[in-house]
């Protein structure tokens, strides 16, 4: 494995001819060595090279957010599930805002329509959006869809440990909320926010 260095950037060439656990091994190896370079601050890494999927990404930034206390900017190159992608498409010419980075704490992002994170949101973080809210990593702040009114909205998460989803006028706390987990898609009930496997 490569690595080309930056002031706050750093791009890993990953060997094509190792498999993907060889590959994060070889990762988290170099890592380990350089933890000063993150001390200093939040950065972006990015990879060229082999053709990792996205889920293989998804694990990839996984590791690194445990690694170094999600001071990482993960720079996604795929696309998400085509499955998610028809689901999020069903609403026609529906506004979708995509975001494909880590949303820090205190960072607040909104949407006239869809929004889709390519990434984590980290506590304190708010997502508020029209319509959807897609969070393609760690959901572990707030998501408030459906913002105008809209009870068909729903929140969906590669992984579902918010502090607070709110779809419409129902908010709902993460000490109230059943079935957290991983994949799970949040949505109302009658006047109850509930989280079901995808």
């Amino acid at each position: 494995m490569n690595v080309k260095m930056g002031r706050d950037k750093m791009t890993l060439t990953l060997d094509e001819t190792r498999s993907f656990a060889e590959q994060k091994e070889d990762v988290q190896n170099y890592l380990n060595k350089m933890s000063a370079f993150f001390a200093r601050g939040n950065a972006i890494i990015e990879y060229e090279g082999a053709e990792l999927t996205f889920f293989e990404e998804t694990q990839l930034c996984e590791m690194l957010d445990e690694a170094f206390g999600r001071r990482i900017d993960f720079c996604y190159k795929k696309h998400p599930p085509e499955g998610l992608m028809r689901h999020i498409t069903a609403h026609g010419e529906r506004f979708l805002k995509s975001v494909k980075r880590t949303v820090r704490g205190g960072e607040e992002i909104k949407s006239n329509g869809d929004l889709l994170i390519l990434g984590d949101v980290n506590p304190t973080a708010k997502l508020e959006a029209q319509g959807d809210i897609y969070v393609l990593g760690k959901l572990r702040g707030r998501a408030f869809a459906g913002c105008e009114g809209d009870c068909e909205a729903i929140v969906f998460a590669l992984e579902m440990e918010p502090e607070q989803i709110q779809i419409a006028n129902i908010a709902g706390f993460n000490d109230k909320m059943s079935g957290r987990g991983k994949i799970c898609t949040a949505r109302l009930n009658g006047d109850t926010i509930i989280i079901e496997n995808f």
